[in-house]
């Protein structure tokens, strides 16, 4: 297993168990100006990734151990590698290897003996669209955004971990391995947005009552056939007017106190509200000191009292 220092044009790992194969393919690439990583098993693969995140993988099938199909289906249930672009390079044609391949998340399948001059093409056309792609959803994240891409069955198909954060968190967590959308935003969502547009950004806005109070859906458009784009935004409601009278407290301090008083940690609210973890202990320092308090705990008493209230 190597180690380098990544070059402009990216880092690719080579998974295969002959070392004809790794060396060939190190040669070609470190000449096309990549650096190379190599690991001869699964296992080796799937412990380097822990620690090194590459641009392109480059995957064979047969490998003692973990054969290449089950290292691809890790991978790609992994948050830190699903959206690392997978290219079988392997000497099996059969069609139903081809079949599980792309069923198990890879982007390519290329069949030995290859042309250096087709890898080379394919590698940078799959690693240009990556990174396009993680260049978009960086952005949405610098600008604190919680995007949904939903189906019209409800599935999400993609969002940002600010977005499936607030989701969990307001409409609750999934119950199986994928994430689904509420009928009623569903329903709201295929007929484009029937609804009255938000008057600060222009966009077709459901508000959804929750126990945590109101969440603002905001229908961006569809981004395929049967794909849409929702923005979500959170906007507790339970005695805000109450804590803010009471104390002073400004409309983002309250927000702060009231996941507190529902037992969420600085790091959960820093999830919900699209911020940093210190700049909710910078929020709570003004809050204790406006409620007069010195620990969490007191805060937390002093809001539930307000919360338990009748309006």
């Amino acid at each position: 297993m190597s180690h380098v220092s990544p070059p402009a044009k990216g880092t690719v790992l080579v998974v295969d168990d002959a070392a004809a194969s790794v060396d060939l393919l190190r040669d070609l690439l470190s000449d096309a100006g990549y650096a190379v990583l190599d690991a001869r098993d699964g296992s080796s693969a799937l412990a380097l990734v822990e620690t090194l995140r590459p641009d392109a993988i480059l995957l064979d099938v047969l490998m003692p151990g973990l054969d290449g199909f089950e290292v691809c289906h890790r991978l790609q249930t992994s948050i830190r590698t699903a959206d690392v672009p997978i290219l079988f390079i392997t000497a099996l044609a059969a069609a139903v290897d081809i079949e599980r391949a792309f069923g198990e998340g890879a982007v390519d399948y290329i069949v030995k003996p290859i042309n250096e001059r087709e890898l080379l093409a394919r590698l940078s056309a799959h690693i240009a669209k990556s990174r396009l792609s993680r260049r978009a959803e960086a952005s949405m994240r610098a600008l604190g955004s919680r995007a949904v891409m939903c189906r019209s069955d409800g599935t999400i198909t993609w969002a940002t971990g600010r977005a499936l954060a607030l989701i969990d968190h307001w409409l609750g967590p999934p119950l199986g391995s994928e994430r689904h959308l509420p009928t009623g935003i569903v329903q709201w969502m295929i007929r484009d947005g029937e609804h009255i547009a938000d008057a600060h950004c222009g966009l077709p806005c459901l508000r959804v009552e929750t126990p945590a109070g109101t969440l603002h859906v905001h229908h961006a458009g569809r981004a395929f056939e049967n794909e849409w784009l929702l923005v979500l935004e959170s906007q507790p409601t339970e005695a805000r007017g109450r804590l803010e009278e009471a104390f002073g407290l400004t409309v983002r301090e309250t927000e702060v106190l009231v996941w507190v008083a529902r037992g969420k940690t600085n790091r959960d609210v820093a999830e919900i509200l699209g911020l940093s973890p210190r700049t909710i202990e910078k929020h709570l320092e003004h809050i204790f000191i406006k409620l007069g308090v010195e620990t969490r705990t007191a805060a937390t008493a002093i809001a539930l009292g307000l919360l338990s209230e009748r309006s």
